[in-house]
């Protein structure tokens, strides 16, 4: 009796079609998800690491922020606005980087908001195992966008890495990257694989130069002529460049402070007084953080804004522009706006209106019904150019980078009684230029007749132009006693 064949089971085209499509989504669900955790290891890591005890205490602007107050919370939309952390923002927003950042296993909190990152774990003085665990490596490539990162992963690969700092030139000659780094291994285990990697370690396919960081020192020190450091002295940064942290709180405890809360220093040094000044200020601007130059501008490389918060309008009169009307005109319901000609642009029949939010397409509308003349012209609103909003907000930034400066360099008002004027309810001196005040009158700051308090920031956020400066008032003639002279007939008259 012969076996009966089985029928072979047919799959129906639709069906496999359907099965196909159906595996689709998944992998791609897969790769989507793999590819999250991969960006939040790379944000967990980098956060680490701006916290961490090999760069925190030397990397200044850092610093400013951990001591900015005394609990040391740091603002995440503040770290989110660099320039490593800028895409995952981007891409996840600042509540996802805070439930990111509560995996750090030991060194990282997050308050309770999601708003604030701080340290978890007391700062570690320097000590040898970073020093121990750090080699100097050299011959790579010349800086270009992304080398950091790809020195970075080159090195995971012989061993878990705490980080990388580019070795570059001093500030005079451009900070340019030396083509060398110290690399910092998270145990002497890694530094040991990476030093004794066999072939040679190669970067692009150029060998490097290799060694610990203690052998670097030591050849540099005889190379020089000097006597090779000792430990104590690399452990409190005699021999370091550049800011150091425990240096700074060292020669503060000297001083008899023992709080540290700007890197500031606690009294002024004479002729170093404008530089150390300067050092750790720093603006807020659109939700971002800037370190201010001692030129009182920003590094225009961190620049970054929302964009879709400015308006451009052309065509307006050349006139006096009426600022406070249209700012009264267009603040109830669009909230807060500056409004400012272009005067960078040279183009005084422009302008920019920036908000406090980005515009609705029926926003932008409302502006255009509200404000239809500027200066006694028809105007119109556009969204700027990438370049005119660049501009607007680079100049806005360096506005208010320059007056901070001035301000943190401005005398103490202490020092201000005998030179600007005495106190203002009693006049007193006013100074130089000031003359006496009388009582009521001169005031603190009297030189020549300064401008009544908050009249000159009202015209810097108006941007109207300062009153020009009034005549001086002749001082008042005051009769003098008649001086009478005998005259021939021997009577007396007054002259």
């Amino acid at each position: 009796m012969s076996e009966t064949a089985k029928p072979e089971t047919v799959v129906p085209v639709e069906d496999a079609t359907m099965k196909d499509s159906a595996t689709e989504p998944t992998t791609e669900a897969t790769a989507a998800a793999q590819t999250e955790e991969d960006d939040k290891a790379a944000v967990l890591k980098q956060v680490e690491f701006y916290l961490s005890d090999s760069n925190l205490p030397y990397d200044k602007f850092m610093w400013t922020l951990h001591t900015k107050n005394d609990d040391h919370w740091i603002p995440i939309a503040t770290l989110a606005g660099f320039k490593r952390m800028r895409e995952y923002n981007t891409k996840y927003g600042i509540p996802w980087i805070a439930e990111t950042l509560r995996n750090s296993e030991e060194l990282l909190e997050v308050d309770e908001a999601g708003v604030n990152v701080r340290r978890a774990i007391e700062l570690k003085p320097p000590g040898m195992t970073q020093y121990d665990n750090s080699a100097y490596a050299k011959g790579f490539p010349d800086e270009v966008p992304g080398l950091q990162q790809r020195i970075e992963q080159f090195f995971e690969q012989y061993a878990p890495i705490a980080g990388v700092r580019f070795r570059r030139t001093d500030k005079k000659d451009g900070r340019k990257f030396k083509n060398s780094v110290f690399v910092e291994f998270k145990n002497k285990a890694g530094l040991d694989a990476f030093l004794n990697a066999d072939p040679k370690p190669t970067f692009d396919g150029k060998e490097l130069l290799t060694m610990s960081k203690d052998a670097y020192v030591t050849m540099k020190a005889k190379e020089k002529g000097f006597d090779v450091p000792d430990k104590s002295q690399i452990l409190v940064g005699n021999i370091r460049r550049g800011f150091n942290a425990f240096k700074l709180m060292e020669e503060e405890a000297k001083r008899g402070k023992t709080n540290i809360k700007s890197t500031e220093k606690a009294e002024d040094d004479g002729d170093d007084e404008e530089e150390e000044r300067a050092e750790g200020i720093t603006i807020d601007m659109d939700g971002r953080t800037y370190a201010v130059k001692d030129d009182g501008t920003i590094d225009e490389s961190e620049l970054d804004y929302t964009k879709g918060k400015v308006l451009k309008f052309t065509g307006g009169g050349e006139g006096e522009v009426d600022f406070k009307t249209i700012k009264e005109t267009l603040q109830p319901t669009l909230g807060k706006v500056f409004v400012t000609k272009d005067y960078d642009g040279k183009d005084f029949s422009s302008g920019f209106a920036a908000f406090d939010k980005v515009l609705t397409s029926e926003e932008v509308e409302a502006v255009k019904e509200k404000v239809p003349t500027i200066a006694g012209s028809s105007v119109e609103w556009a969204a700027p150019s990438d370049e005119d909003e660049r501009r607007f907000w680079l100049n806005r930034v360096n506005f208010f980078a320059k007056r901070r400066l001035e301000q943190d360099r401005a005398p103490s008002k202490a020092s201000n009684h005998g030179k600007g004027g005495g106190r203002a309810s009693r006049g007193g001196r006013g100074g130089r230029a000031g003359g006496r005040g009388g009582r009521g009158g001169g005031g603190k700051g009297s030189k020549g007749g300064n401008a009544p308090r908050g009249e000159k920031r009202k015209r810097e956020e108006t941007n109207e132009a300062p009153p020009p400066p009034s005549k001086p008032v002749p001082p008042p003639v005051v009769a003098s006693a008649a001086k009478k002279v005998k005259l021939a007939d021997g009577s007396a008259a007054d002259v």
